[in-house]
């Protein structure tokens, strides 16, 4: 039986999942969820730890080796924008000649000079008669990937995988599809900063399209607090919670801005039906304002989207197998999607 941790990392929180791979499925014994360190921990990576920093690793290492978490092997998530995505469509070629045509063609996808990226690419599809693959490959800055090993082995873990979180998503559906019942799939990520929309195909497990749009919850909070007058905290919450089952004003200021991120949304839904001649059948929404986002979806409908579900730990557990013990807190269900999607 093979143990392993899935680990997310958000900006403000770290969540730990211990999972062990046995005969008849997956055993999810643990959960562990700690405060970050610093509060803008990725904000301040790449650069070496103050001795405040360094005490309160020790700390999650302490913590972790009690739980029985340490000196193990970790699987860790990033957030989306933190690593760029592309598909890149080549002829069945070696993995030398792969990495050729990534640096052949970085400058189109890559934000930054390609000596300073640190990338790894995944073969998702492959057509032999068709002489055809599709590769994902993920970027991120070599100083921000290096300052988060650098963490996880201070805090007693030996760094292994990494996914970006809609990646992990990937490798989730991707593992074992069937209880997706929709063949044209739209999975939506939204973090702080940005959302990452990606079409999928579940039944030939291939990434057709992915987009970033630079709209995230900030955008919304931000919006609240200067249009509502409102501090940090209390438009924070309100998004968090959007009122909009009566027409207020909070509901017309919410449809305002929900009205700017769905135009974009439905530039993707657009592009994606010139590309397949068809609209995605299904809308997943992930991460933490999943039901941030499903609540304002419900209230302003569109016609140009499909419905929108929340993919939830439950439904993956049920199609993976996995058994667990834990008690799941809905705020935390995501991180542990996300985690465990790692280790399958």
């Amino acid at each position: 039986m093979a143990r392993k941790v899935g680990i997310i990392i958000e900006q403000k929180i770290i969540t730990f999942a211990d999972m062990t791979d046995t005969a008849s499925g997956y055993q999810l014994s643990k959960m562990l969820s700690v405060p970050m360190p610093s509060p803008n921990f990725y904000d301040s990576i790449d650069k070496a730890p103050t001795e405040e920093l360094v005490k309160e690793r020790n700390i999650i290492r302490d913590t972790l080796t009690k739980e029985g978490f340490g000196d193990r092997e970790a699987y860790f998530v990033i957030p989306d924008y933190l690593a760029s995505m592309q598909i890149l469509n080549l002829p069945i070629i070696t993995d030398k000649e792969i990495v050729s045509a990534i640096e052949l063609q970085a400058d189109e996808f890559i934000p930054y000079p390609l000596s300073k990226a640190s990338y790894d690419y995944q073969i998702i599809a492959s057509d032999k008669q068709k002489n055809a693959m599709s590769v994902l490959v993920l970027v991120s800055l070599q100083d921000v990937i290096k300052g988060i090993e650098n963490f996880i082995l201070d805090i007693g873990l030996y760094p292994t995988s990494l996914e970006s979180a809609s990646s992990s998503l990937f490798k989730a559906l991707f593992h074992k599809n069937h209880f997706i019942l929709k063949e044209f799939v739209v999975l939506m990520n939204m973090e702080d900063r940005s959302t990452q929309i990606s079409v999928v195909n579940t039944k030939n497990n291939l990434v057709i399209m992915t987009y970033t749009i630079n709209i995230g919850s900030t955008f919304f909070v931000h919006g609240i607090q200067n249009y509502a007058n409102m501090l940090p905290q209390e438009a924070a919450a309100l998004f968090a919670k959007p009122q909009v089952g009566e027409d207020t004003q909070q509901k017309k200021l919410l449809g305002m801005l929900f009205d700017e991120f769905s135009k974009e949304l439905i530039k993707v839904m657009t592009s994606t039906f010139e590309r397949l001649n068809l609209m995605p059948q299904s809308l997943l929404l992930v991460g933490e304002y999943a039901s941030s986002l499903q609540s304002l979806c419900d209230a302003f409908p569109s016609n140009q989207m499909p419905a929108p579900e929340i993919f939830t730990f439950e439904a993956l557990a049920k199609a993976l197998h996995i058994t667990y013990s834990v008690a799941i807190e809905p705020k935390k269900v995501d991180p542990f999607v996300a985690a465990v999607s790692t280790c399958l």
